[in-house]
């Protein structure tokens, strides 16, 4: 947005007075109290709004009583505007029309055309006076980020508000110098089981090497299994032998008996016989 002109019906010290801006910078010069101050103020009047009427030591009512208002003639996009605002309520009626056109707006079309600047950034980019750099310099450096900060973004409060509550759940998750916070149990936690795998790493060869023999002495296992299986068969023959020993020793002892063999018939053999 390039402003070309400001008009002033009655604004503070200024009365049917026009202030003409070339394209570039305009240096506006004159002692205190010369109303340059006034002229920020009246750009932000007409452009966002007047103060209400509590705050009258920002509204710069005329001094004169002439007609409280003014217009801006500006240039957006290659289309020349030209806004008027006077003293009603809400800030003060509005009256906007495209001048390339010749076509009258309605008033809320402003606040599109201006987006998405609004008062408090125009007032913290385009206004600084000699009050708010002596705010500047006495600032903290906390203070001054936080300045920066809402400069560079459009309703940055509420974002300042919550980088502020996403620093005190970091405090609560994490501090440097903390252990009770939840990630600096988890560290801790990490840090040990880290210890306990540098351990295990350095057992992992004599592992491997019992995992080895393992391997070995169950293949040998199998093989003595079997083998077992084999002297259990031959266990069991043995113990049938030894079972039938005893018999085997009365046969022997038969066969050691020397028994007279008689040849022929006996007279009681023939009586048995007839029998």
């Amino acid at each position: 947005m390039r402003l070309n002109q400001l008009t002033i019906y009655g604004f503070g010290k200024f009365h049917d007075r026009t202030f003409p801006l070339n394209a570039g910078l305009n240096v506006l010069l004159g002692p205190n109290e010369a109303g340059k101050s006034t002229l920020t103020q009246f750009i932000s009047a007409i452009l966002f709004g007047f103060p209400t009427k509590k705050h009258p030591e920002l509204r710069y009512e005329p001094l004169d009583g002439s007609r409280f208002g003014g217009e801006i003639a500006f240039t957006q996009d290659g289309t020349d505007y030209l806004v008027s605002r006077v003293d009603g309520p809400r800030g003060g009626k509005v009256t906007l029309r495209n001048v390339t056109l010749d076509l009258t707006l309605p008033a809320t079309t402003l606040t599109h055309l201006l987006a998405p600047v609004d008062a408090q950034l125009f007032s913290n980019v385009y206004a600084i006076n000699e009050p708010r750099l002596g705010t500047v310099f006495a600032a903290s450096k906390q203070a001054l980020i936080d300045r920066l900060r809402h400069v560079g973004a459009v309703g940055s409060d509420f974002w300042l508000a919550q980088a502020h509550q996403l620093d005190d759940v970091a405090d609560e998750l994490y501090k440097p110098q903390g252990r009770k916070p939840r990630l600096n149990q988890q560290l801790q936690e990490y840090q040990d089981l880290t210890e306990k795998l540098k351990r295990a790493n350095a057992s992992y060869a004599t592992y491997w090497e019992l995992l080895q023999t393992q391997q070995q002495q169950r293949s040998q296992q199998k093989d003595l299994q079997r083998q077992l299986a084999v002297q259990r068969q031959v266990a069991s023959q043995y113990d049938q032998q030894l079972s039938l020993w005893s018999t085997y020793q009365q046969w022997l002892d038969l066969d050691d008996t020397a028994v007279p063999v008689v040849s022929g018939f006996q007279q009681n053999d023939a009586t048995t016989l007839e029998r």
